[in-house]
């Protein structure tokens, strides 16, 4: 299996695996830093719920970044990492329905 095959097969598990309310909020965050034409974009960050191998949704922060992109203006390299918020995210939830 090629690299770009590993990728394609890598990126659509990833895609599976988020929560369906919140998948096409994620795609257009990440087209918004890929689709550039080389021009520079802010940072990619967003929350959202990913399912884990348990079967359970936890909520995640996502950050990344382009940080190369070809002669053609086309990304080569982006990087990034995924916090686990869950907690927060339980907490604001509790507070938010406290207000109520």
């Amino acid at each position: 299996m090629e690299v770009k095959e590993k990728f394609t097969s890598a990126r659509s598990s990833w895609l599976q695996s988020i929560h369906p309310d919140d998948r096409q909020m994620v795609i257009d965050a990440m087209n918004g830093q890929i689709k550039t034409d080389g021009k520079e974009q802010p940072k990619y960050n967003i929350e959202y719920r990913i399912l884990k191998s348990n079967g359970k949704y936890i909520w995640v922060l996502d950050f990344g970044k382009v940080v190369e992109y070809d002669e053609k203006g086309i990304p080569k390299y982006m990087v990034g990492f995924t916090l686990d918020i869950t907690e927060k995210r339980t907490i604001e939830d509790l507070d938010y329905r406290d207000w109520k």
